[in-house]
């Protein structure tokens, strides 16, 4: 139940004639009428409850999505990188390296250039692997399954 009570003072009309102030009152109950079509607080409470989990959890799977994707697709290029080195870097440094120490290097310079460089190159590789692995890691954090 509610009550309200009001006092209001009014201005004179556009003419210059006074009005009188004025007062009201007002009465609100609830009558039991339709009881059944009324909404339980409660109730109305545990259905926001249960769609806010349920908007908190397809956020959740949206998030992990875009992180399995991000992952993935690191994983998919340092894969790729990998085979480069192995089939057409590494080799070819390998091969020049030999050259080099066969004879054909004017300065002993020239040799040392060499064989840095053929280490940088497996020095990197080696850096691939690991993030290779790392991103491996990832993606069965992620999931729950290996990946190749």
């Amino acid at each position: 139940m509610m009550f309200d009570l009001s006092y209001g003072f009014r201005r004179p009309m556009p003419d210059g004639t006074e009005r009188p102030d004025m007062v009201t009152a007002m009465v609100t109950f609830d009558l039991p009428i339709f009881r059944a079509k009324r909404q339980d607080r409660r109730l109305a409470e545990k259905q926001g409850l249960a769609a806010a989990a349920g908007f908190e959890t397809e956020d959740k799977r949206r998030e992990l999505q875009s992180m399995y994707a991000a992952a993935r697709a690191e994983h998919e290029a340092t894969a790729a990188r990998m085979r480069v080195f192995e089939e057409q870097l590494l080799p070819n440094i390998r091969r020049e390296t030999q050259i080099t120490i066969a004879g054909f290097a004017s300065e002993q310079s020239m040799l040392r250039e060499a064989r840095l460089k053929e280490l940088d190159a497996n020095l990197e590789f080696l850096r691939l692997r690991v993030e290779l692995a790392k991103s491996q890691a990832e993606l069965l954090y992620l999931t729950g399954e290996p990946q190749p």
